[in-house]
């Protein structure tokens, strides 16, 4: 069954109404009959905000309260391809591209997204005079932009955007040395004045900025991602090219067996000025399972990590009785969505700690607290098939889903100029991290988390390989939990070491690394730990300067398998 979409478009007259009746079309068609959605070969399709589909979703690690509006809708379909034919997707206004929920075998192939106008802006630094404590800059692209109270306020497309914070970039597209997340209006306030109409002059800047750079501006919003993906399985985006988004890039929550090839986070080609891609992750996974599989992909100059993979811890337990919990979402970002559902199994663990209580518990019946539905819940009433244990009302306990915690293959990727981390891997499935390229990462190239207290990102890792990469030059400037180039740091907020490590095996052999700087491999809290077969090349392309430069201690860890480096 093939369906053109420019035919719809000459239906309805327009691509947001053309896409709402997609939906309509999909949604009646036989489900087993393999459907062709096919646009035509390098068509560029407009997509404005104001007019196209409104939904509200409570989309992970994105912010709550945005109203959503949807260019491309496909719910509750099944064996769906759209096959683009290198068309493009342009975006005017805040929306999601793409998204997919409650659907099975959907592919999504051969077509870029972009926004014309995006949220993220840049200067470039004409001239940096220390004497004179100044700065000139020059806004990069066509936004209209005019200052306010010394600040500097875009407006495009009906969004004023006020940015605060600001990624420096070399000229040569690398993050600027030791200089992460720096704010455009610190360590005080400068004094901006007009110099042309493209031009500002800062008086009294900020000191790291020098001419030549280019300044990437954001606030601190994140509304919504370019390709969503919920409740589905079996979902594929080959040849997906994101150049800008309004948060991550590909967002996908609760869903089952999910492959990403050939896909690309990476600045848009067109617009040469631009340094930046996604305005946070490239790839974000949330509480998924089966197999996650990113392949021959290249991420590059994202706001954030290349590929997150977690599932969401629920904490501030209470136990009503031997069989019935409430838990609640914690984390601002994270809440609204499906969390479990019977016979799923559960773990219980100390927030504090991360030590888990052993044994594992089968969810009999699990419903919100606070709304009517599970949309938009943050606190739920959790029995259990087994008797829960008592737990110490003076301590803080968390539960993990196990059932919902995916294998996942990263492989042949380049992650290159980015902000952050390069890859975070927190799930008990097995992860394989192989014959990929991290290039001159800003922070550490792998972290291995995971925490209770902050960020609620669960997942105690069960095994880990990380095997023929390339690390060039990663670790330039210093974030959170970033330890060495590949970290294993979770995150305890008790003062007292726990008693039994939270990973198992983290495998590290045959990579190459090519660094300025001491600090290779971090391993805190786990069962065991494998480094051999690396190779070390010294780079002094950069000046050392990470804290961590103690010899190596090797410890045995109470209740540890074997707990040794080799």
């Amino acid at each position: 069954m093939n369906l053109l979409f420019d035919d719809f478009i000459a239906r309805s007259g327009s691509p947001e109404k053309a896409a709402m009746r997609l939906q309509e079309e999909l949604r009646v068609a036989p489900p087993e009959v393999p459907k062709e959605v096919v646009f035509t070969a390098g068509k560029e399709y407009h997509f404005f905000a104001e007019r196209a589909q409104g939904f509200h979703y409570h989309i992970s690690n994105h912010e709550q309260d945005a109203v959503e509006h949807c260019a491309i809708r496909l719910e509750g379909v099944r064996n769906v391809t759209l096959r683009g034919n290198g068309a493009k997707l342009s975006m005017h206004g805040c929306l999601v591209p793409i998204a997919l929920v409650n659907c099975q075998n959907v592919t999504i192939e051969d077509l870029s997204i972009d926004y014309p106008f995006p949220s993220v802006h840049q200067l470039q630094v004409i001239e940096a005079d220390a004497a004179r404590d100044e700065m000139l800059c020059e806004i990069c692209g066509d936004a209209e932009f005019h200052l306010e109270d010394n600040r500097i306020v875009f407006r495009a497309e009906n969004r004023e955007i006020r940015p605060y914070w600001c990624m420096p970039f070399e000229a040569n597209r690398h993050l600027v040395y030791r200089c992460a997340d720096h704010q455009l209006y610190a360590p005080k306030q400068p004094t901006l004045r007009m110099e042309d109409p493209r031009r500002v002059r800062f008086i009294h800047p900020n000191r790291c900025f020098q001419a030549g750079q280019r300044l990437v501006l954001r606030d601190a919003h994140r509304p919504a991602p370019a390709c969503f993906a919920y409740l589905s399985n079996n979902i594929v985006f080959q040849g997906v090219d994101i150049h800008f988004s309004d948060g991550m890039g590909f967002l996908v929550q609760r869903c089952e067996d999910i492959t990403l090839t050939h896909c690309a986070c990476v600045p848009s080609p067109t617009q040469s000025w631009r340094y930046f891609s996604c305005l946070a992750d490239a790839t974000h996974f949330v509480g998924c399972r089966g197999t996650i599989r990113v392949e021959e992909s290249r991420f590059e100059q994202m706001g954030d990590d290349a590929i997150n993979v977690h599932g969401v811890y629920l904490s501030n337990l209470v136990r009503e009785d031997a069989h019935t919990l409430l838990a609640s979402y914690c984390h601002h970002e994270s809440w609204g969505f499906r969390w479990g559902e019977p016979g799923d199994r559960l773990r219980l663990l100390s927030s504090d700690t991360m030590e888990e209580l052993p044994g594992e518990w089968t969810i009999q019946t699990i419903s919100p607290v606070d709304a009517p539905t599970e949309d938009g819940a943050k606190s739920w009433r959790i029995t259990t098939v087994e008797p829960l244990p008592k737990l110490d009302a003076a301590k803080r306990w968390g539960i993990e889903n196990t059932t919902w915690t995916p294998d996942v293959l990263f492989r042949r990727n380049t992650v290159r100029n980015n902000r952050a981390r390069g890859a975070l891997f927190t799930t008990r499935g097995e992860v394989r991290c192989e014959e990929n390229c991290f290039d001159h990462v800003h922070g550490c190239a792998i972290l291995v988390c995971g925490d209770c207290g902050k960020w609620f990102e669960s997942g105690a890792c069960g095994k880990v390989i990380i095997t023929g990469n390339d690390f060039i030059d990663n670790l330039t400037a210093e974030y959170e939990f970033c330890e060495a180039v590949i970290s294993v740091a979770p995150h305890f907020t008790a003062s007292v070491e726990p008693k039994a490590p939270l990973h198992g095996t983290i495998e590290v052999t045959a990579n190459r690394f090519t660094t300025f700087d001491v600090p290779l491999l971090y391993a805190h809290s786990a069962k065991r730990v494998v480094f051999q077969n690396n190779t070390v090349r010294v780079s002094n392309d950069y000046l050392p300067w990470h804290p961590n430069r103690q010899p190596v201690v090797l410890r045995q860890v109470p209740e540890a398998d074997d707990g040794f480096i080799q």
